[in-house]
């Protein structure tokens, strides 16, 4: 999923795709594209591993300056499981607002992760008493509590962007790289915690993998809801699009 997003691109089967990648040409990735623009700051942070699928070699080759724990995103991310994605973002700020330069950031989370337990999730926990009094399951609350961190990241990037002046001039893409497979490993049967989740019977052939893509600019009228279906590989062509960059669509799949 993060390799589609990313890259435009399909992975092969049975192949880590986006470690392959490292040893390509890859102009279109929007770290690589900002960067022949001109602008300077372009980072990539993750709250695990910085080698996790060796994105050390993947996210540097497509033009990010990449940190994640092990290479200094520990300084200010405490190492549980899963990592805090407000820690990953209020540490990070500071590195590309810091100065009048333009700049592109990019984030892998990793809150909202699997187990959905507060015994296996450090954020499920942390963020309890905003969910124990939920009519659901536990295994429900800790899906909800968790994923509260990313919420609470977002705002703390937009309080910092209109702190800064430039919420406005500034476009937040949001999308998960998989659905949360992990609440199949709950429950008595493998879509107990789904069916509770939707209030129904899922789809398991194609509504478990339905998703969303939410772009936002603070100060947009009007802005639309889109339902017409589309695809991971469709996000980078269309961000490529809206900021005017000129690029081969006959190399992308979306």
């Amino acid at each position: 999923g993060e390799y589609t997003v990313c890259t435009g691109l399909l992975p092969k089967a049975g192949v880590w795709s986006f470690y392959k990648s490292a040893g390509n040409y890859m102009p279109y990735c929007l770290g690589n594209m900002f960067e022949s623009v001109g602008v300077e700051e372009t980072y990539a942070y993750h709250n695990n591993s910085y080698t996790y699928y060796r994105r050390d070699q993947s996210h540097v080759n497509m033009g990010y300056t990449f940190k994640g724990i092990g290479n200094g995103v520990e300084e200010y991310v405490e190492n549980v499981w899963p990592q805090s994605d407000l820690e990953m973002v209020e540490g990070s700020i500071p590195e590309y607002l810091s100065s009048d330069k333009q700049f592109h950031a990019y984030y892998m989370t990793v809150s909202g992760h699997l187990d959905y337990s507060t015994e296996k999730n450090a954020m499920s926990a942390k963020n309890w008493e905003l969910v124990k009094d939920l009519e659901c399951s536990d295994t429900l609350k800790a899906y909800y509590a968790c994923n509260i961190e990313l919420d609470r990241a977002i705002e703390a990037l937009i309080k910092k962007l209109e702190e800064a002046g430039i919420a406005d001039k500034t476009v937040i893409a949001i999308t998960p790289d998989h659905y949360p497979y992990g609440l199949e490993q709950e429950g008595a049967t493998p879509y107990e915690i789904w069916e509770e989740l939707l209030g129904r019977k899922v789809d398991t052939e194609f509504e478990l993998y339905k998703s969303c893509f939410l772009l936002y600019c603070a100060g947009t009228k009007n802005a639309p809801t889109i339902d017409k279906p589309c695809f991971s590989a469709d996000i980078l062509p269309t961000l490529l699009n809206l900021f005017g960059f000129e690029y081969d669509s006959r190399l992308l799949m979306g």
